[in-house]
């Protein structure tokens, strides 16, 4: 997200990161030493799957070809990479309608009308590719399933993402809280001023 903000709310965070998971398996632990279902709904027959899903797929979106030997062409050509990929496109559903949401002043939760799936998988493309300071999304390991790992990753993401910012439908750092150092640096800039962030959150004082 835009904000990720002081790591409170540790329960909301934990709940969060159990619905992901849910979500994304079924309601199954993850395991890695069988076969895994390659989208909800779909797999070898454990608890919560129905077998293979007959929906359309999503296209992928087109992207500029890169070197198969460059640094980007091997992890897109990595059968974790690819894994990853094709579980994520099975699960878009999912991710916008369940994962996705945000809550109205009706305390109704409702899709998101900023973060959708279309634009999350395009910044995990760029992330796990080229990354950002050298620094890379975490995708999984090369063994058998081991995109399950990323998969893991990618919920405790979310787990954040949720807490933070989706369920404010906002692209912004959702602080409900002064502190003293928050005080100390209004008082020390002149340029302070004064933003509310989201519905149902307290005015926070962000020093320019």
């Amino acid at each position: 997200p835009c904000g990720t903000g002081p790591l409170d709310g540790g329960m909301e965070r934990a709940d969060n990161f159990k619905k992901t998971l849910d979500a994304f398996f079924d309601g199954s632990p993850p395991v890695v030493s069988a076969p895994i279902p390659s989208g909800p709904g779909q797999g070898n027959g454990s608890p919560g799957n129905n077998g293979p899903d007959s929906s359309p797929q999503t296209p992928k979106p087109s992207r500029q070809p890169v070197a198969p030997n460059s640094e980007a062409g091997q992890v897109l050509s990595s059968s974790t990479f690819i894994n990853l990929e094709s579980f994520l496109v099975s699960s878009k559903d999912t991710i916008d309608n369940e994962l996705f949401l945000y809550q109205t002043p009706a305390f109704q939760w409702i899709p998101s009308t900023v973060y959708r799936y279309d634009d999350f998988i395009e910044s995990l493309y760029i992330m796990s590719t080229d990354g950002v300071a050298g620094k890379k999304f975490y995708i999984g390991e090369d063994v058998d399933h081991g995109h399950v790992y990323g998969l893991v990753n990618i919920a405790a993401f979310l787990a954040q993402s949720m807490k933070e910012t989706i369920q404010y439908d906002a692209c912004d750092e959702n602080s409900s809280m002064v502190d003293t150092l928050s005080l100390m640096l209004v008082a020390s800039s002149a340029k302070a001023t004064k933003t509310t962030i989201a519905p149902r959150t307290k005015s926070t004082w962000n020093a320019q």
